[in-house]
């Protein structure tokens, strides 16, 4: 459901639910040659001034959307526990202190008193448009940064991600099965979905390592490793966990709504008397 019509669905009672999809948005950056934001002291800056809960508090605002507390969303389970519960990632110092010493850190590393504008790319939709002036305005008071919004139609986003015309990007992913690999292998270097191209030697090993174990734990502890590497070389800023709004008919009943294996499932659904 769009937030814009969640004023209408309240104001005529109608019984609003709501089920977190396993979308994550983020923040992305590009590490083609020449672009500002191949430097990892100019990304942890980045993080360091964006606070997720302030994201969803004060930008998104919508029912059931949760602050991302990692790369892999709280719908994904490690056995008989949620992963983010079985390896809980110790979260990066967010503060006004800490992004003001990593950005001096970048500007010695980037050789200039100041740092080149970065061009935001996003979507049109209502939630893209407010998080990139969130961020448009986060960046500048809080670092300085001279950010400037590119915003397209979906289309036309992925094309320029795919062409690298762009500095940072708005965009989110979704799961296609139960499992942390399908969000850890987005950034392997080979993956032609990791359109930033970050590349590591180490993530991709890990990736590998999860592939390819057969023991349990160790390829849950792999798969531990990849949060850890996205948390401390940031080729991504987790910003939120999504959640969809909608109405249902009265009538119908047996409807399961889930992020795995297609959704809506209408397997059981019938409709119940008027």
């Amino acid at each position: 459901m769009p937030g814009d019509a969640l004023g209408q669905v309240l104001a005529q009672r109608l019984r609003l639910r709501q089920f977190r999809d396993g979308y994550v948005w983020f923040l992305g950056f590009n590490f083609r040659a020449g672009r500002l934001t191949g430097n990892r002291a100019l990304r942890q800056a980045i993080q360091a001034a964006i606070e997720p809960r302030e994201v969803v508090d004060q930008v998104v605002r919508l029912p059931g959307v949760r602050p991302a507390e990692s790369l892999f969303p709280s719908v994904l389970r490690a056995g008989e526990r949620r992963f983010i519960d079985a390896w809980p990632l110790a979260p990066v110092e967010r503060s006004r202190a800490r992004a003001q010493e990593l950005i001096e850190q970048a500007r010695r590393e980037l050789g200039g008193d100041e740092v080149a504008p970065l061009y935001l790319l996003s979507s049109e939709d209502p939630v893209s448009v407010k998080l990139g002036e969130y961020l448009q305005a986060r960046l500048a008071q809080t670092l300085g940064l001279d950010v400037r919004l590119d915003r397209q139609i979906f289309k036309q986003r992925i094309q320029k991600m795919n062409s690298g015309d762009y500095d940072m990007v708005l965009a989110n992913w979704g799961p296609d099965f139960d499992d942390p690999l399908t969000f850890g292998e987005l950034f392997a270097s080979w993956n032609p979905v990791n359109r930033g191209r970050f590349s590591s030697r180490e993530y991709d090993r890990l990736v590998r390592a999860a592939q390819t174990a057969s023991d349990s734990a160790a390829r849950l502890a792999a798969m531990n490793g990849l949060q850890i590497l996205v948390r401390d070389e940031v080729p991504v800023i987790p910003l939120y966990e999504n959640a969809r709004l909608y109405v249902q008919h009265p009538r119908l009943r047996g409807v399961v709504r889930a992020p795995f294996g297609g959704d809506p499932i209408l397997r059981h659904a019938w409709l119940g008397p008027p």
